[in-house]
């Protein structure tokens, strides 16, 4: 009784995948397409002038003893100085390279 049953339901399969095959109209194979790569440009290398920020610095220095306008006499001593930062120009390289547009 099984194998009968078994057999009646591989036969309903194999009707209906035979069925759906020769009456569905086949469709043709997808095309895929890939667009052309986009056109590239060289850019050649060039010199390009930065600014850069020099920080300032702060230096300990000897100021010998001397006498002020009064004619009292200042010893020697350390005294803590500044130098102001400023900005430095300086020349870059640029390499060249392909881009794409």
């Amino acid at each position: 009784m099984w194998k009968g049953a078994g057999i009646a339901l591989g036969a309903v399969t194999l009707g209906a995948m035979a069925y759906q095959l020769f009456t569905q109209p086949s469709q043709p194979p997808q095309e895929v397409y890939y667009p052309p790569p986009p056109p590239r440009e060289y850019v050649p290398g060039h010199w390009e002038i930065t600014r850069e920020r020099v920080p300032g610095t702060w230096e300990r220095v000897w100021v010998p003893g001397y006498h002020d306008r009064w004619g009292r006499r200042v010893g020697g001593h350390y005294q803590e100085r500044q130098t102001p930062g400023h900005y430095v120009e300086r020349r870059l390289w640029i390499e060249g390279c392909y881009r794409y547009n």
